[in-house]
């Protein structure tokens, strides 16, 4: 059954977001990250492949301008890149976003922690 908000809340619901989107779209991802930076949504790591091995990770950082309805790319970043992964968590806190763990495969499990600078943006 449907409950109403409590007083003083907006009902919550999902919308989808609709084209026309303009940019760079990302592939499909499986086990990325999803961090929201600004007006931009920041999409990290994960695979393009669900149940192959060896797995295609993605090594690219896209984001999608929720404002503009445009996806862009960054070039790559600089500095020493985490090893590709997916099924990491991330954060952002200030000017960075951290990510933590995630896996490359059953026997290869990550208890890192990097930072993507996110103060150019």
């Amino acid at each position: 059954p449907d409950t109403p908000p409590p007083n003083g809340q907006a009902a919550l619901s999902w919308e989808a977001v609709r084209g026309p989107t303009e940019g760079r779209d990302p592939p499909r991802l499986h086990g990325h990250s999803a961090v929201v930076v600004g007006d931009r949504l920041l999409l990290l790591f994960g695979t393009t492949r669900v149940g192959l091995y060896p797995p295609a990770f993605s090594e690219s950082v896209h984001w999608f301008d929720v404002a503009q309805q445009q996806w862009g790319l960054y070039k790559a970043p600089q500095g020493d890149r985490p090893a590709l992964r997916t099924g990491q968590s991330a954060c952002l806190w200030e000017d960075g976003v951290y990510i933590f763990g995630g896996h490359a495969g059953p026997m290869t499990l990550f208890d890192d922690v990097h930072r993507f600078d996110v103060r150019g943006d």
